[in-house]
């Protein structure tokens, strides 16, 4: 296979889908041609200008082949920062990868009967760790398995990217190993409603800070476009607000920075559910005073009724509860591993009632 069909064919394989022949018509023949030549399926987001190779870097973005044989080895480049894949197999995960800045032949499955196997690769760690580009693999590719045809996109901060989930309690300090966005409520819930994910978070972040990336197919690359085509979400989760509130918004500029965001949202996607969220880690006991949780949910709450009072009834509020010290906290008290799960029941909950799923 040709590496740079492998790399044209990335930016919008998911096109292929049932429901998508709309975006491949957009698209000019030479990409036509390159998406069925690269037998590869993009999970995610993927920066396609390099010609030595896919760029890749929000959580949980990554990428689904299918193969013929007992072994798969990816040809893969990262930075030194700790970075690192979560390998599934027919559907079982079964391995994870981590990367190196001096190597670039990695064995993502072994060992497997010898026939025809289903492989998931995506990235367990947020941006902020480091990006991964895609050159290539040592054996060649059948044709990919096809995209769910439901699909969630998830915008947030550190709890969307999975911050210290699987850390082992809050006395821990972040380290790429105990994040895994493949263990995050938004990854869980997408799962339980037969959807694939599209994760868009970085710890810390504000809504500003993490609207004026919001395009970007690699987040620290200004020039990064990503082309909404690709990834048309039924759903858009918008966990944001919880770093506004801890370090003092006032309810004006924060209701008016959601909204711009839930906007830019819809503009790019017409039909598609938002879900304006709140929680876990917000409560009003700490820090003393500052009824961080009591805020945010009136902030929250009144985007929602202003876009609701606008016409757009397709915009929701959801609250996820405050996480609860006996389910346990992950590094410097995000949400645990169990805490996730909770959170992806009533995400999972919500978005049966709303789009009858």
């Amino acid at each position: 296979m040709r590496l740079r069909a492998l790399l044209l064919g990335l930016i919008c394989a998911t096109a292929c889908s049932a429901g998508r022949a709309d975006v491949r018509r957009a698209l000019p023949p030479s990409q036509q041609s390159a998406i069925s030549a690269a037998n590869v399926r993009a999970i995610g987001r993927f920066d396609v200008q390099d010609p030595a190779g896919a760029r890749f870097a929000w959580p949980g973005s990554g990428f689904a082949v299918r193969f013929r044989g007992t072994q798969l080895d990816a040809r893969l480049k990262a930075g030194s920062g700790g970075d690192a894949l979560q390998v599934t197999v027919d559907g079982k995960t079964t391995a994870t990868v981590n990367l190196r800045g001096d190597k670039e032949l990695y064995t993502v499955a072994t060992g497997l009967p010898d026939g025809d196997h289903e492989v998931e690769i995506v990235k367990r760690t947020e941006a902020r760790v480091g990006e991964m580009q895609l050159l290539g693999f040592a054996q060649p590719l059948l044709d990919p398995p096809p995209p769910p045809a439901r699909r969630i996109e998830i915008v947030g901060d550190s709890i969307s990217a999975g911050y210290g989930n699987e850390g082992p309690d809050q006395h821990c300090r972040f380290t790429p190993a105990t994040e895994n966005a493949t263990a995050t409520y938004g990854w869980l819930a997408a799962k339980r409603v037969g959807a694939e994910a599209s994760i868009v978070a970085w710890s810390g972040k504000t809504i500003d800070e993490m609207a004026s990336m919001y395009e970007r197919a690699v987040p620290t690359r200004p020039g990064s476009r990503w082309d909404p085509r690709a990834f048309v979400p039924d759903a858009v989760v918008v966990n944001l607000g919880t770093n506004d509130v801890t370090r003092g918004d006032s309810q004006a500029p924060f209701v008016a920075s959601l909204v711009k965001l839930v906007d830019r949202a819809r503009a790019l996607y017409p039909h598609a559910l938002i879900v304006c969220c709140v929680g876990s880690m917000l409560t009003d006991t700490y820090p003393p005073g500052k009824q961080t949780l009591t805020r945010a949910r009136a902030y929250v709450h009144a985007a929602v009724e202003q876009k609701r009072s606008a016409g757009d009834a397709r915009v929701t509020y959801l609250e996820f509860p405050t996480q609860d010290p006996a389910v346990g906290y992950g590094c410097d008290y995000h949400p645990s591993a169990r805490t996730h799960q909770m959170m992806a029941e009533r995400l999972t909950a919500h978005l049966k009632t709303e789009l009858g799923w």
